[in-house]
């Protein structure tokens, strides 16, 4: 199920009906909002071949073809055998997630030549998914213009890219661009109706896949601690600063993301400070808060250079916090 992005479905829809579709697309926009769901499904539905019926009409004629959708189930083809790696028409390329890489072999694009020389076997044409073009090297980047500047008839590439700035200029104008946007609070709540879910939103920017990140990396309890201290800041007793650090504690396993889930949390709330006190026009306190931020920096970096213990640096952060008005 796609929750939101109306206009860029309906765009699709109406380019599927159409039949004038580009050869290769670009679907931009933060990640974990929903741009890989969208492409799998317009993928789905450029390989689902849905002839007319011969003489399943009223008077013997062909019944006409069935409205495209973008609404195809997992168990359903062709869906089902793009998931498998069986799909003779659809290929995927995508970084190895089994060997923890991050990037996209340059062998990887240059493959795909061969598979586009050959004609369809099952469907009309041949769909190649790209996620995200933005883990290829330059090499890489480089193969992946040269299938773009040649295009095949019966060929559409969909990259998907986390940072288009970052992209050649030459692969950004080939290809049709679909910039994406966070889900509203309303659409998000429609996937995390609990109570804290403003909170959640707020902190991953709308981002349904950085929240099912730290939900499955038991990360929400630390998140919620943190939010209640700094929006209670400079007033927050003791007790809720302690509640913090005992969060933390128990994330032995996932110390890394946790103590950049609260620096995340901590700058955040210094740049909001910041603006709220530049509006003010009241040069002190902008001075006090920026110097605020570089002590609270190096505080960091002490963390990761001399190995400090993030309890303590984060303790001594929230009573630092405690101190400023």
């Amino acid at each position: 199920m796609i929750l939101g992005h109306n206009a860029q479905q309906n765009l699709l829809l109406k380019t599927l009906e159409s039949g004038n579709i580009p050869h290769a697309w670009l679907f931009a926009g933060m990640q974990g909002i929903g741009k890989a769901t969208l492409a799998w499904q317009f993928a789905a539905a450029l390989l689902d071949n849905a002839p007319e019926e011969e003489g399943g009409g009223l008077f013997g004629d062909a019944l006409p073809k069935p409205a495209p959708t973008l609404a195809y189930g997992e168990d359903t083809s062709p869906l089902r055998l793009m998931r498998q790696n069986a799909h003779p028409d659809f290929r995927l390329i995508t970084p190895n997630v089994a060997e923890n890489k991050q990037d996209i072999p340059i062998e990887a694009v240059r493959d795909l030549q061969q598979f586009l020389r050959n004609t369809p076997a099952m469907a009309q044409r041949k769909v190649v998914l790209l996620d995200s073009v933005d883990n290829l090297a330059f090499q890489g980047a480089n193969a992946l213009l040269k299938v773009l500047e040649e295009p095949n008839g019966n060929t559409i590439l969909i990259l998907i890219s986390h940072n288009p700035a970052k992209l050649l200029p030459t692969i950004r104008s080939r290809c049709r661009l679909l910039r994406f946007q966070p889900l509203s609070l309303q659409e998000f709540q429609g996937i995390f109706p609990d109570e804290n879910s403003a909170g959640l939103y707020a902190a991953t920017g709308g981002s349904v896949g950085k929240a099912r990140q730290l939900a499955s990396e038991n990360l929400l309890p630390l998140l919620n601690a943190c939010q209640d201290v700094l929006k209670n800041m400079p007033n927050a007793p003791l007790s809720l600063c302690y509640s913090v650090i005992n969060a933390l504690e128990k994330q032995k396993d996932q110390m890394p993301a946790a103590t950049q889930l609260l620096k995340n949390q901590l700058e955040g709330w210094i740049d909001a400070r910041l603006k709220a006190k530049m509006s003010e026009n009241n040069p002190h306190t902008i001075q006090h808060y920026f110097t605020l931020q570089t002590k609270i920096n190096s505080l960091f970096a002490d963390m990761q250079q001399l190995k400090l213990e993030p309890k303590h640096v984060f303790l001594h952060i929230f009573l630092t916090l405690k101190t400023v008005s």
